[in-house]
């Protein structure tokens, strides 16, 4: 329930966030492909259903202040990106790409709340103030608010926390294709409307330009348009859903998983405590000749099961959390949105409401069945009574649907263990093992020429070549 809260049903942390959307552009039967520098230009000019379309592409950065660098997440962003999730600067002003970004360089930055009171001190008159960004200098110009986090789909950006903003004008001329296309809906546009807009330009644009998507000099287009044929497509989706589609029905299919161990571990505990009842006939027996009501009994029992419900409740609130931590531990990328996951106030409403519910469906009926039984030969005898047949008969089935639940999850996991080693053992086309990827920033003041760095990096496979094993 934490994970599937977080993931699929809190709302995103901007304004208005059932109006962000995430475009995506399929060209030449390419899915996803990214729009060019030009159509995204093209959109701000022509949609009539969207507003705030901007892009991101994310980046590494050397920050350099006072005599230390430091590697940190940074992204180039136009102008509408951040007043599109609703971010604001808390100090200085929003940088703009006409005034604060060159062809070549950037003269203003924004940093993260977290970069200013780690390397500045939280000291308010950082802005303004000159650093060293690439070996480039730049001026902080503002700083973000605290808590501010980047939900992006893995396709467009896989970091929830960036540390510098930098401004870039979109320049139409760029002739690649994978920009990103993040926009807002028109108030009172629907989806359905923004997609019909978003199919009438695409067809617009292949009219217009049709050297970009048709033409063999198409210097605007990427290789993927260059040949017959071409065509781009574009849809729409909110952020949210965008985020979510690919890991929706996995949680789906697992919350039904946890629902049979549910049922299979409530119905097992019904038939003990039906067994259970059997050894305490005398008891109830001696209850009732002393006057108590069926009603007190019934009380009683019941109160004895959700004493037991709340305990295991309380055990799985425990599990939950440590599960959480587990998961936020492995930093598994494939889940969106795990900063946000946490067990809070509504978790445990949940678990105790859930622990209610699961007293009064399985606890019930036995607790009637003990408070509703006749005077029976156990209170004569001096001793309790062994199961009658009618008890024996409703054990039997009880376990039979103990049995038959327990099927369907186990099937499923048998099917779902299958897929996964199939995945683990499919051709990727290559041979991946003892196969290693690394990062190696220059720093481009030490090594300013393309023959220095290609001369770095081969002096670096030599070594690295020579390492033993």
């Amino acid at each position: 329930f934490s994970l599937m809260r977080a993931v699929l049903w809190r709302p995103l942390p901007y304004p208005e966030p059932d109006r962000i959307v995430v475009i995506q552009v399929d060209a030449r039967n390419v899915s996803n492909a990214g729009a060019t520098n030009q159509e995204l230009i093209g959109l701000q000019e022509r949609s009539r259903s969207l507003e705030q379309i901007s892009t991101i592409e994310q980046v590494d950065a050397n920050l350099e202040y006072a005599g230390e660098m430091e590697h940190v997440a940074a992204a180039n962003i136009s102008d509408d990106f951040l007043p599109l999730l609703g971010a604001r600067p808390v100090l200085g002003r929003m940088p703009h790409s006409r005034s604060d970004a060159g062809q070549q360089q950037t003269f203003a930055i924004l940093i993260s709340d977290e970069l200013w009171r780690r390397r500045f001190s939280a000291d308010p008159s950082v802005i303004g103030k000159s650093v060293r960004v690439n070996d480039l200098d730049v001026e902080i110009a503002g700083v973000l608010p605290p808590g501010f986090h980047l939900f992006l789909p893995t396709s467009v950006d896989d970091s929830e926390h960036i540390d510098l903003w930098i401004p870039v004008r979109i320049d139409r001329t760029i002739p690649y294709r994978g920009v990103p296309l993040l926009a807002r809906l028109r108030p009172g546009v629907t989806l359905g409307r923004a997609n019909a807009d978003l199919e009438a330009l695409a067809t617009q644009f292949q009219r217009d330009y049709p050297d970009l998507y048709f033409g063999s000099k198409a210097w605007q287009a990427s290789p993927f348009d260059l040949k017959s044929g071409a065509n781009v497509h574009f849809t729409a989706r909110t952020l949210q859903a965008d985020m979510t589609r690919e890991v929706r029905p996995a949680l789906f299919l697992l919350a039904g998983a946890v629902g049979f161990v549910l049922l299979i571990a409530c119905v097992n505990v019904a038939n003990l405590m039906l067994a259970r009842g059997s050894s305490r006939q005398r008891e109830l027996e001696i209850r009732r000749a002393l006057g108590a009501g069926r009603s007190q009994i019934l009380r009683q029992l019941l109160t004895e099961s959700l004493v037991l419900a709340a305990a295991a409740a309380a055990i799985g609130l425990l599990g939950a959390r440590l599960a959480l931590e587990a998961i936020a531990h492995q930093n598994a990328w494939h889940i969106p949105l795990q900063s946000r996951i946490e067990m809070d106030a509504s978790v445990t409403l949940f678990a105790l409401v859930l622990a209610l519910a699961a007293t009064v469906l399985f606890g019930l009926f036995p607790a009637w069945r003990q408070a509703s039984a006749k005077l029976g030969s156990a209170l004569h005898a001096g001793r309790s009574e062994t199961a009658g047949s009618g008890t024996r008969r409703l054990q039997r089935v009880l376990v039979a649907s103990e049995v038959a639940l327990s099927i369907v999850p186990l099937v499923c996991g048998g099917l779902m263990l299958r897929s996964f080693l199939n995945l683990l053992h499919s051709p990727l086309g290559f041979n991946p093992v003892n196969v290693v990827t690394a990062r190696v920033p220059i720093d481009s003041r030490r090594y300013p020429k393309f023959e220095q760095r290609w001369s770095l990096f081969r002096d670096l496979l030599d070594r690295v070549r020579a390492i033993p094993g």
